[in-house]
């Protein structure tokens, strides 16, 4: 395999001046625990189209990743082709997921320019329509593998903070990992041989200007305790001084998106870097059964309310969080890890369910009035999923699609129709369905969900705050009101977990959500 990529200079053949032209590259990529290469050859010649060869089967994402990076290519290179991509090794029946957006975009870029990129770095990450650099899943994997074949470089996003402790311990002397935030980056180490800042984790988020105007009441004190638990478990935390400056720079990003409304964005944030402080801590002082342990206590001593007129949005939220926190510990107890990686990822599974049981406590709000009679929802819930599920081809809106038909045999139909829409954001999203974010949002999730939309610019949360304002706004004209919870027809015991979805990402892509 090393030789392989000693030989990239010489898999090229270019026209100057014409679209003509090929190119072998072998794409970074994980099969079930274990990191490995997947062959590619990407060729040009005139038009203005876009081809794929199959088999293997090239899943949507990869498609949409393919022409994202070549749009991207071509106006960096000032030059219109047609491009044409394939996957030749036949042991290969599935090639899906967004991390070949930057690789994909070099090499488009190296056909257009007949320029060579440097044989001695191998890639990995997500780009979207303005270029940006992604995170994706099975990152140490990736580079780990590289670094036994002999690669010199591994360039690769920004990490979060878990991340950029677990690659510490790969890199050495011989073997760099160069982090950059978006593809001219990329194109400038791998063309130019220019090395990006050597900021490794910096937030680089800009707020947006105007104050959001579609506050939550009541979600200030969801996001004020969040940041707090950050501060907490920051003081005294054994960590480098770039990881603790790094936090120390989110949790000032953290309060000003709370200054100026954006709250869903500032709770998030805050517990996207909580999660990866306790993974750090947690790795070296707790095993994984003392985690799962401490995760089912806290769903065990989380009762959740009836669903209420005032509280009825919020239980559903919270139902939804449970079933994540609830798999998240199947997850882990059905693993077999053997390598230590393996076991800090696990790990980090572990502390969103903890994360996601602790904010539902926040989130279980007593109610007041009548009670809502769920069974009215079967139908609808039943309808959602059925439609989900012709419509998927995306293995994270899989997952919700999953969820959502568990929580529809508990009588948790809401809370079942909330993953299906859920599961049809991602799955939309990543086959280029976008939402245009509307000018205002009058129920909770569209309002938080919304807001997010606005300061992150996301497909998926995009998407997510328009379906679910859609569903909650006829799920609340539709409401009947009983005066006792037994008439309601649902089932209103057990555990909740967090409103945190779209960041937990996946980080997504190798975690839940991005």
């Amino acid at each position: 395999m090393r030789k392989i990529f000693l030989l990239f200079l010489l898999l090229f053949s270019f026209c100057a001046g014409a679209c003509e032209g090929n190119a072998v590259f072998y794409v970074p990529a994980v099969a079930g625990a274990e990191g490995g290469f997947i062959q590619a050859t990407m060729s040009v010649q005139e038009g203005n189209s876009t081809f794929f060869e199959i088999p293997p089967y090239i899943g949507f994402t990869t498609q949409n990743s393919f022409i994202t990076a070549v749009n991207i290519a071509k106006k960096l290179a000032g030059k219109e082709c047609s491009f044409i991509i394939s996957f030749p090794e036949r042991k290969v029946e599935n090639v899906d997921g967004p991390s070949g957006g930057v690789i994909f975009t070099v090499y488009a870029y190296s056909l257009l320019t007949n320029m060579t990129p440097r044989g001695d770095a191998i890639i990995t990450g997500s780009i979207d329509e303005k270029g940006a650099v992604g995170s994706v899943g099975g990152v140490y994997e990736k580079a780990s593998i590289s670094k036994r074949i002999g690669i010199r470089y591994f360039v690769a996003p920004r990490p979060s903070i878990s991340e950029y402790m677990l690659m510490n311990e790969i890199e050495d002397e011989n073997f760099k990992i160069i982090y950059i935030k978006d593809v001219e980056e990329a194109v400038s180490f791998m063309f130019y041989n220019i090395t990006p800042e050597e900021i490794k984790l910096k937030r680089s988020e800009k707020i947006p200007e105007e104050n959001n105007e579609w506050k939550v009441a009541g979600f200030d004190g969801i996001a004020e305790e969040m940041i707090w638990k950050v501060e907490r478990e920051l003081d005294g935390a054994e960590i480098p001084q770039e990881v603790y400056n790094y936090v120390q720079e989110s949790i000032a990003l953290q309060k000003e998106l709370l200054r100026k409304g954006y709250q869903y964005s500032a709770a998030n944030d805050a517990f996207t870097v909580l999660v990866d402080i306790r993974t750090v801590k947690d790795s070296g002082s707790k095993t994984l059964e003392e985690k799962a342990l401490e995760v089912e206590e806290c769903l065990n001593a989380t009762v959740l309310s009836g669903k209420k007129e005032d509280n009825w949005e919020w239980i559903v939220g919270a139902e939804v969080r449970k079933k994540w926190a609830e798999n998240g510990v199947k997850a882990v107890r059905a693993a077999r890890p053997k390598l230590k990686e393996e076991e800090y990822a696990l790990m980090n599974k572990l502390e969103y369910a903890q994360g996601w049981c602790e904010i539902a406590q926040q989130l279980n709000k007593e109610g007041k009035g009548k009670f809502l009679n769920e069974s009215i929802y079967k139908e609808r819930a039943k309808e959602m999923i059925n439609k989900v599920e012709k419509e998927i081809v995306v293995y994270d809106a899989a997952e919700h699609l999953e969820n959502a038909k568990e929580l529809y045999d508990e009588g948790k139909y809401l809370a079942s129709e909330y993953e299906a829409i859920f599961a049809k954001s991602i799955n939309d999203a990543r086959v280029g369905k976008k939402s245009e974010i509307r000018t205002g949002y009058a129920t909770v999730w569209g309002r938080l969900y919304g807001s997010q939309a606005k300061f992150s610019g996301g497909a998926e949360v995009a998407n997510l705050a328009n379906y679910l304002e859609e569903s909650f706004e006829e799920a609340g004209e539709n409401a009947v009101w009983v005066e006792n919870e037994a008439e309601g027809g649902g089932a209103y015991c057990g555990s909740a977990a967090v409103i945190f979805t779209i960041l937990f990402t996946a980080a997504a892509a190798g975690k839940k959500h991005y």
